[in-house]
């Protein structure tokens, strides 16, 4: 099924990572891969391999969905950004999409996190890669009211400042406070 969305993308996949694809017709040249498994020095290349097929292939607008992968590595997140260098470098993006703890911890050490678009649905995904028209505020870089830290924000809500750990709160129109 992979190989009809984008030829060649499972060649050499390793025994702990597998990858869905799925296209998203809401966004142009939107797709999204279903992560399953851990993505570590083992199955890093492959990954960043079978991900540049894709934005070769004209889908430059990744959702990464790692609901289900409980483990990256320095080396799989090495791949992310990588991947997410390419597809800007193409006029595209990568939205990790529910990243688990253990994962986003990794991203936070590595300082990682403010690179990257990170959304808990494919509706947020969708709402971030979909053309922005003059609705959108987002997304933001401000500096964190409490500790001064360049922070960006791709949606309204609550997030934690990655600087001072203050909980902070972006308004639908942009508008950042501490709570």
């Amino acid at each position: 099924m992979n190989n009809d969305i984008v030829a060649g993308f499972n060649d050499g996949a390793p025994e702990h990572l597998s990858l869905r694809l799925q296209r998203i017709e809401e966004v142009a040249g939107g797709l999204l891969l279903h992560a399953l498994g851990t993505l570590d020095t083992y199955s890093a290349d492959y990954f960043l391999k079978a991900c540049t097929k894709a934005v070769e292939a004209g889908f430059g607008n990744l959702v990464i969905d790692m609901r289900e992968v409980p483990y990256a590595s320095s080396a799989g997140i090495a791949a992310l950004a990588t991947l997410l260098r390419r597809a800007r470098g193409g006029r595209g993006n990568v939205v990790l999409q529910n990243p688990q703890p253990s994962v986003r911890q990794v991203m936070e050490l590595l300082g990682l996190c403010s690179f990257f678009c990170i959304t808990l649905s494919l509706a947020q995904s969708i709402d971030i890669l979909a053309p922005a028209g003059p609705r959108s505020r987002f997304p933001r870089i401000f500096t964190c009211p409490a500790c001064g830290k360049r922070l960006r924000a791709v949606l309204s809500g609550r997030f934690r400042c990655t600087g001072c750990r203050s909980i902070l709160v972006v308004d639908p129109a942009a508008a950042v406070s501490v709570r």
